[in-house]
């Protein structure tokens, strides 16, 4: 930990002088994003390793956890910089989802469409969104439970794979988390960031190589695999290859054709998981949005509410309906009811059914019959805006 400290730090003098470089053609305000990621880091996730083994001890403790969570395997898929907002399956003016889009028919899959992040940057809306604190909690975050911490404890095969480098500013209290997983396959440098022109049309860049590495999973009849994805953050144009180059002559060219290609590696994704053995269902939901249509990345400091709003969408097994049944139709009835990403630990609780109220607040369990769906309660950027303030509520 205290190396990769020290790397964090040199990093920070060196990516200051590139982003800046950078600044111009995306707009967004990254020597801002450095310190405050920078800030995160050290200051919380020293507390966060500290207490690591006192988690797990604590998780041991609990009534029957070893033998909670059903038999199966379920997949949880972390977009990047994501907005809806640009997404055909939710409106947009262009096709750049033809994949959902064409699945939406589909009573396996189910699109939430009023879902935002909780915050506008990887690190505070994934640790929020893989643990158990959230906006709604005092939970201090070092006494927090992380999803892969559960899932171990309950006796899952856990299983994380990332696009994303191993360690740098926005990766590595993430890596935190992932370094819990039984089996971790990383296929970025282990230093670096996530802006690299250098491997523009370079195959084994793209996240689709995260659908080739599912090959070299050893699967079990009680896994949860988490894959991580770069997404659509920036520089756009070098998160997809050249014959995704679909939409030109227009301000949003290559963040759309972003889009596009997450689309496309999602149903890989998909089609693969069916393929496996006792599949029971996928998660996917983007980290934060990008403040696309102001050009202003998901910088804070020039907050807009499209950096908030996210997709999410959960496509699950026939076997999954059959035997929940009533589960699946709360799922499928709370489509259109608000949600944060920072609920995500609950739904992946109910998903993998590790009904443990020690761990989790079943209210903020959006396929449980007691979820809140009280939009006054709704909050984004660490509770300190409300959802009903964005102009896209309604």
């Amino acid at each position: 930990m205290k190396e990769n400290k020290c790397k964090l730090w040199r990093l920070v003098c060196i990516l200051i002088v590139l982003n800046l470089a950078m600044g111009y053609r995306t707009r967004e305000n990254i020597v801002g994003t450095l310190i405050y990621d920078t800030y995160v880091y050290v200051s919380q996730y020293d507390n966060y390793q500290k207490n690591r083994q006192r988690r797990i001890e604590n998780l041991a403790l609990l009534p029957n956890i070893s033998n909670q969570g059903s038999k199966g395997v379920y997949v949880l898929v972390i977009g990047e910089s994501e907005t809806r907002d640009h997404m055909g399956s939710y409106g947009y003016c262009r096709a750049t989802t033809p994949v959902l889009e064409s699945m939406k028919t589909d009573e396996k899959m189910l699109v939430f469409n009023k879902v935002w992040s909780c915050a506008n940057d990887t690190v505070s809306a994934l640790t929020y969104a893989l643990t158990n604190k959230n906006q709604y909690n005092d939970l201090e975050l070092e006494k927090a439970f992380s999803l892969i911490e559960v899932a171990n404890a309950a006796g899952y095969k856990t299983v994380w794979i990332s696009n994303q480098v191993q360690y740098g500013l926005a990766d590595t209290p993430i890596t935190a988390i992932a370094s819990e997983a039984k089996q971790q396959i990383w296929l970025r440098d282990k230093v670096g960031h996530l802006k690299d022109g250098r491997y523009l049309d370079v195959p084994d860049y793209y996240d689709e190589k995260v659908v080739s590495e599912l090959e070299n999973v050893k699967y079990d009849d009680k896994m949860l695999i988490v894959i991580h994805l770069m997404g659509s953050h920036n520089s756009y144009r070098v998160r997809y290859p050249r014959e995704f180059d679909k939409f030109t002559g227009g301000d949003f060219d290559e963040y759309d054709n972003s889009v596009l290609y997450t689309d496309y590696v999602l149903g890989k994704i998909l089609r693969k998981c069916n393929d496996m053995p006792n599949f029971q269902g996928m998660l996917y939901f983007s980290d934060h949005g990008e403040g696309i249509d102001a050009h202003v990345g998901h910088d804070n400091s020039n907050f807009t509410f499209q950096m908030t709003r996210i997709p999410m969408t959960i496509y699950l097994s026939n076997d999954f309906i059959k035997n929940r049944e009533a589960e699946y139709q709360i799922l499928k009835n709370n489509i259109n009811e608000y949600y944060t990403n920072d609920l995500i630990f609950e739904l992946m609780m109910g998903l993998m059914e590790i009904e443990s109220n020690d761990i989790y607040n079943e209210v903020n369990n959006i396929m449980s019959s007691s979820y809140d769906k009280s939009v006054e309660r709704f909050y984004t950027s660490y509770g300190k805006r409300r959802i009903m303030d964005d102009p896209a509520y309604k």
